[in-house]
């Protein structure tokens, strides 16, 4: 759920607790507030590099994901899964890993990728070293 969207909360009410329910913050406050929420199964942040999936939206930058890295090392939620999203391909992934991040989204690394498997095996690897 974008900040614009439905709250957690709404979108949990017209779907049940069979689905999982996601948000997308983009600074530490919306972060905080993710973690907190008892509706929020997982969450996103980014983006972190300028993407043409969100057109207009600032980049967030890796200091974000290093904050959120921080927020859920000292928060009762750590379990809550979060993800790095935005721009993210094999030569950007050991920055994203080094900020903290242990999980990620990608589209345009894979679909535009001359040979999607080969690049979908390369960024598994780099998560798993």
């Amino acid at each position: 759920m974008g900040q614009h969207d439905l709250s957690p909360a709404q979108a949990r009410s017209l779907l049940g607790s069979e689905v999982l329910i996601g948000r997308s913050p983009h600074d530490l406050d919306q972060a905080r507030a993710a973690v907190e929420d008892p509706e929020v199964d997982y969450f996103c942040t980014g983006p972190l590099w300028e993407t043409p999936t969100k057109p207009g939206r600032p980049a967030t930058g890796r200091g974000f994901v290093r904050d959120v890295s921080g927020l859920m090392a000292g928060s009762a939620a750590a379990g809550t899964p979060w993800f790095a999203i935005g721009g993210i391909d094999v030569d950007r992934l050991p920055e994203v890993l080094n900020a903290g991040a242990s999980r990620i989204v990608v589209v345009r690394a894979i679909t535009k990728a001359p040979d999607p498997g080969v690049a979908a095996r390369q960024l598994r690897g780099l998560i798993r070293d």
